[in-house]
């Protein structure tokens, strides 16, 4: 008699179709998710002021890596809060090294849904390797890497986002 209505309760719980898949947090999206290492906050903040104040853009840092923590819990930790909910992606490959920069964008890729979608912007660190203006992104459907050691963002994320809009009108049209 006392679990009657329990089971009643759990058939019709059993019955519900399952929840929707909106990104975690709400629905709330971002037009580009900035990912950085700590060491290249102020690189980053001059690329998310540029999207935000020209293209008026929802840009958004995701959780920096820190030296010396554990760079696969931030990754997922990331992928929950803000991958899940980007529209494309930036990687700071500045003070960092082709390791950093791989692993970040291998964990972004699941997310990414159309070609050029994500950036990998090539900024000086204080020494530069020979080797790093000669980067390729891991996948180079998903992923254009531009040089930007002059500083000048701007152009490079211009182009970029006019070839991802274009990507996008080419796929709607």
């Amino acid at each position: 008699m006392l679990f009657e209505g329990l089971k009643i309760n759990v058939k019709n719980m059993l019955r519900k179709p399952p929840p929707p898949e909106d990104p975690p947090n709400g629905s709330e999206l971002f037009d580009v998710v900035i990912q950085h290492n700590d060491a290249d906050s102020q690189e980053a903040a001059l690329i998310r002021e540029h999207l935000r104040t020209r293209h008026r853009l929802r840009a958004q840092f995701a959780n920096p890596t820190i030296p010396k923590r554990n760079r696969l819990r931030s990754n997922k930790r990331n992928q929950e809060q803000y991958y899940q909910r980007a529209k494309r992606f930036v990687v700071l490959y500045g003070q960092t090294d082709d390791e950093w920069t791989n692993d970040m964008c291998f964990a972004m890729q699941p997310y990414i849904q159309r070609q050029h979608a994500a950036l990998v912007l090539l900024v000086p660190p204080q020494q530069p390797p020979q080797g790093k203006q000669f980067y390729l992104a891991p996948d180079e459907f998903r992923f254009s890497t531009k040089p930007c050691f002059d500083r000048k963002y701007a152009a490079v994320l211009d182009e970029w986002l006019q070839n991802a809009s274009a990507g996008d009108t080419a796929q709607n049209g």
